[in-house]
Order: C-alpha cells, then structure tokens, then sequence
C-alpha cells in the first residue's frame, strides 16, 4: 500500500513539473493568419521586419526563399475560398504546415532571441553562463569579419611607419 502511495506521489509530481515546464516553453508564433485580410497585414509585416533593423534581419538568403514559397501557397489556399467560407481538411492541414514552417524559421533567426552557454572563465576551470541575445552576437561576427578582412588589406612600411591599403600597384607610392 505505501508502495502504490509513493508511486502515485512521483507520478503526480513529474506530471505537474512537465506541464509547468511546457508552460515556460511558449514560442511566439508570428503567422497565424486565417483569413486573406489577415494573412496580407502579417505578410507586410513580416516582410519590414526582415528587412535591415528589422527582428529578422538574420534570416539566410535560403530561409527567405522558404518563407516567400510558403508565403506564396498560403496565398493561393486562401485565394480558393470567398471570405468568411470554411476551409477543406485537406488545405486547413497545408495552410497549418506553411505557418509552421515559416514561424519555425522566424523563431529560429528572431534577433531578440536570448542565446546562453557555459564558458570557462580565462585563468581558471570555472565555468560561467553568458547570455546575448542573436542580434548581438550576429553582429560581433560579421563586425570580426569586416576588421580581418580590412586588416588583412593593409600594408605597414616598416621605415616610414605609413599604414596604405593594398589593392595592387607599387605600395607608397614608389
């Protein structure tokens, strides 16, 4: 009998830690649009904000064109149907599977989104949690790029200490 109470005590207790941690697991979803009115305004939206600025701006030249196909099925499913009619199964599944496709890949590249790892501290075997969001560490990246490459262009003289790009020719100008 103690045996059924304790297992009956876990089992609620790993049930109620389940749910409270999908609760803390909420994923916003950008694309939930039904109806045509409603799907253009997302649309136009979505689109300023992959723009430069924009909380998408990371998205890849490939996750861009995922997002404009589905965009584009989207619109012709909702396109079948006069405003205010219900939708077939059939294309209330693909409308679903489009939205989803295209917030999966906005989640993923939401410049907000908080990134955090374990790092070692220099000098010791401490590990410490750093958290940045994507955005920031996006542009920490290609601000790392732009300078190796820049540096990598220019050429010292050693006896005038002059600093010259190097694109070709004769370097200072001799």
């Amino acid at each position: 009998m103690y045996r059924w109470i304790v297992h009956v005590v876990l089992a609620a207790g790993l049930a109620a830690a389940a749910t409270a941690g999908a609760a803390n697991d909420k994923t916003e979803r950008v694309l939930t649009a039904e109806t045509r009115s409603a799907f253009e305004d997302q649309v136009a939206a979505i689109r300023t904000q992959l723009g430069s600025g924009g909380h998408y701006e990371f998205a890849t030249p490939a996750d861009r064109q995922v997002i404009d196909r589905r965009f584009d099925e989207i619109a012709a499913i909702l396109a079948r149907y006069e405003i205010g009619a219900p939708l077939a199964n059939d294309d209330k599944v693909a409308l679903f599977v489009a939205q989803e496709d295209v917030n999966a890949i906005l989640t993923k590249r939401d410049g907000r989104r908080l990134i955090c790892e374990s790092v070692t501290i220099s000098g010791s075997h401490r590990k410490q949690k750093e958290c940045v969001t994507l955005a920031e560490r996006e542009r920490a990246r290609r601000d790392g790029q732009q300078y190796l490459h820049e540096s990598n262009r220019k050429t010292v003289c050693l006896k005038c200490g002059e600093t010259e790009v190097w694109g070709g020719g004769t370097p200072f100008g001799r």
